[in-house]
């Protein structure tokens, strides 16, 4: 499977369960509408010209819109750059655009946005059957490519190191938009349902855990006072769950929390402590 297969292999099965849960806009993706949008719109993009090997500047923030356009451009044969600047024939952003830093002859938007069109105008009846086997699919930098190959090995090497399964619910209170990305890819290769949270607090992943009932909390550590897991986000916000797995941004340690215990208490590493590495597929819509 290509790195885009991983991610939607699970909407067959999970349809109209929740994918991608966005807080800052409410938005909640299906695993059956994200397999959809992802197969129509590289349709609408090769509509436009799109040639294999294309870079597509993607300015897109975390959230339910990121891994749509990023999978997107990857299945139409792309390779998307994640930057707010630059210069590409197509760019895709979110709610914002200026001429100044993007150079591009096209630009689709999910939001209205001055000088953009529609990013829905991508999304026809037509879709893309089969994305690209091999060839690069990814840059965070625009000097070093990723291939799908590479982007599938690494999603199959972090779900080895941070198991996650179809009833779980991760929340991802991940900054950097790669490491978001991974986290999204992750949860859905396993059919979960990840909640993205926006720069929350100790207090707002604490708030955010017991009103989604969280299995696994993906943060930095910065998120927790005194450093990495000093404080972590169990006690009576995981009322009604065994254990809360979290798992550091920075430093890929997995740690096992007990909601009966003390506050900052731990229960021994399940796995030893292990790095989180990447994920497999998952399908929802």
């Amino acid at each position: 499977m290509t790195w885009t297969e991983l991610v939607m292999a699970a909407a067959p099965m999970q349809g109209d369960q929740p994918a991608v849960s966005d807080v800052r806009t409410g938005e909640v993706l299906s695993y059956a509408a994200f397999s959809r949008r992802v197969t129509r719109a590289a349709a609408g993009l090769q509509a436009q010209g799109l040639r294999y090997g294309e870079r597509v500047l993607v300015d897109v923030p975390l959230g339910a819109a990121l891994p749509v356009a990023v999978h997107a451009v990857a299945w139409a044969g792309g390779i998307a750059v994640l930057g707010s600047h630059g210069e590409s024939r197509i760019s895709i952003t979110y709610d914002r655009y200026d001429p100044a830093a993007v150079k591009a002859d096209l630009v689709f938007s999910f939001r209205p946005v001055p000088g953009a069109r529609p990013f829905s105008e991508l999304v026809g009846p037509a879709a893309v059957e089969f994305g690209p086997l091999a060839g690069p699919a990814l840059t965070l930098d625009g000097s070093r490519l990723l291939d799908n190959a590479e982007l599938a090995t690494d999603l199959r090497r972090l779900a080895t190191r941070l198991v996650v399964g179809k009833d779980d619910v991760l929340i991802s209170a991940v900054s950097e938009p790669f490491r978001g990305l991974r986290t999204i890819d992750l949860a859905m290769t396993a059919g979960a349902h990840v909640v993205v949270a926006h720069e929350p607090s100790l207090v707002g992943c604490r708030v955010l855990a017991q009103e989604r009932r969280a299995t696994v909390v993906v943060a930095p550590p910065t998120t927790w006072p005194g450093g990495c897991w000093a404080t972590p986000p169990c006690g009576s916000s995981t009322k009604g769950r065994s254990s809360v797995r979290l798992a550091c941004e920075k430093c890929d340690t997995v740690r096992e929390c007990d909601p009966s215990a003390t506050q900052g208490e731990h229960m021994p590493d399940s796995p030893p402590a292990q790095p989180a590495g990447r994920a497999q597929p998952v399908r929802r819509t």
